[in-house]
């Protein structure tokens, strides 16, 4: 299963944007002694829309700078840039300069902002515990500054890290807490919480909650008219039809996916679904021809996690055509790969699809190599199933605590 899930910078797209830079630039033109403020506003404006204006603002920034405070503004907005732009290693060191000099001015603001650059790179070098850690830090400071933007796009973010690390109970009461942030303008923000959600329900088999969510995401982001992220929804959709062998709907959504496919790595997860859904109806050929595409592509943009999974499925695929040969070579691909980028949940679920393979075909060797791993690993994922089971009778408990409280203030007043 393709893994997606929304994360957003603390100051992006905003319904009515364009009506709030109209208004900076006409501040600015009118202002005597607020230059930097307004610039560096400015400048955050166009993180979602242009990152050479978000270089050019910020630069002009520079120059009106007044204290300590507003250079730690500055580097942040730069680490911002550079992390648009790809140069990770340089937003990481600005993020860094930002997060010293912010931290001994209490500039929550910043020091939240810069926690979420340093969260995105490690998520994207898939150190995800430090993503965690600080995507929760990011959280803690911007709460501070009663800014509600900012503090429900960091709850997203605390709540994406959360799931990446396979905490879905923490990652749903995330998403969950942050209603009380929505406010009117907020679409954009309620729109990727509901798809996360979403996401997160499809994950656990619960298809009808994930169809909610889903819907309550694509509502969200038509409001406001932004389409930018139409493609997951839709693939989602597909995804969940695909599963429930409902052929019709599935195709339907695809057709709806290719209209907003945004690159070749979207083509790719079109061509893995089509796969998908054409395996489950017996049509091999189809969905080889299908992967056989996602491959290619994934091969060229080296995304390993999902040419792992575009291998797993070939190896599926080949091993009902009764291609036992070739599917045994996909399959020690797609552990190769899934061993190196240390995912041990699609590792996990590579055994858990391909071992009853090798057990029909009376391969003692390699049934027992394949199951021993898998023994390992189920071992593991159930030992985080009961720290989810613990971490939920640990919140009753401390919900009946908190009500017994109530209820003894009320006895007594």
């Amino acid at each position: 299963m393709r893994k997606i899930l929304f994360f957003v910078l603390l100051s992006c797209f905003a319904f009515g944007q364009d009506k709030r830079i109209d208004s900076l630039r006409n501040k600015l033109k009118n202002s005597k002694n607020k230059h930097f403020e307004l610039l560096n506003l400015l400048a955050w404006e166009y993180t979602a829309i242009n990152p050479d204006s978000v270089v050019h603002y910020n630069e002009l920034s520079k120059k009106h700078i007044k204290n300590e405070k507003e250079r730690g503004q500055y580097f942040v907005l730069n680490a911002t840039t550079k992390f648009l732009t790809g140069s990770l290693a340089e937003a990481e060191a600005e993020a860094n300069r930002s997060l010293q000099i912010s931290t001994k001015e209490k500039d929550y603001g910043s020091i939240g902002a810069s926690y979420n650059i340093l969260a995105k790179i490690k998520s994207m070098e898939g150190d995800f515990k430090k993503a965690e850690d600080f995507s929760e830090k990011s959280f803690v400071n911007t709460s501070k500054t009663k800014n509600k933007e900012r503090i429900l796009r960091s709850l997203i973010n605390y709540g994406s890290s959360l799931l990446q690390n396979g905490k879905t109970k923490e990652g749903i009461d995330i998403y969950k807490s942050a209603e009380k942030y929505f406010y009117k303008g907020s679409e954009f923000e309620q729109g990727h919480i509901y798809f996360n959600l979403g996401r997160i329900f499809l994950d656990k088999n619960d298809f009808q909650s994930a169809i909610s969510y889903l819907e309550k995401a694509e509502t969200k982001h038509k409001q406001i008219n932004f389409t930018q992220n139409l493609f997951d929804i839709y693939f989602t959709y597909a995804e969940i039809y695909t599963d429930l062998k409902n052929q019709q709907k599935a195709q339907l959504y695809l057709k709806k996916a290719k209209v907003v496919t945004r690159n070749d790595l979207d083509e790719s997860d079109l061509h893995f679904i089509t796969a998908q859904l054409n395996y489950n109806f017996g049509k091999l050929d189809i969905a080889k021809m299908h992967l056989e595409k996602a491959i290619f592509i994934n091969q060229n943009e080296q995304d390993y996690s999902r040419l792992g999974e575009d291998y797993l499925l070939m190896a599926q695929t080949l091993n009902a055509g009764k291609d036992f040969s070739n599917a045994d070579d996909y399959l020690k691909k797609a552990i190769a790969l899934f061993k190196e980028n240390n995912e041990s949940e699609n590792l996990r679920q590579s055994y858990e699809k391909i071992i009853p393979n090798y057990f029909q075909k009376n391969n003692q060797n390699e049934y027992a190599t394949y199951f021993s791993e898998y023994q390992k690993l189920n071992s593991e994922h159930q030992k985080k199933e009961k720290t989810q089971a613990l971490y939920d009778l640990d919140k009753k408990y401390q919900t009946a605590e908190k009500e017994k409280q109530l209820l003894q203030k009320e006895a007594e007043a």
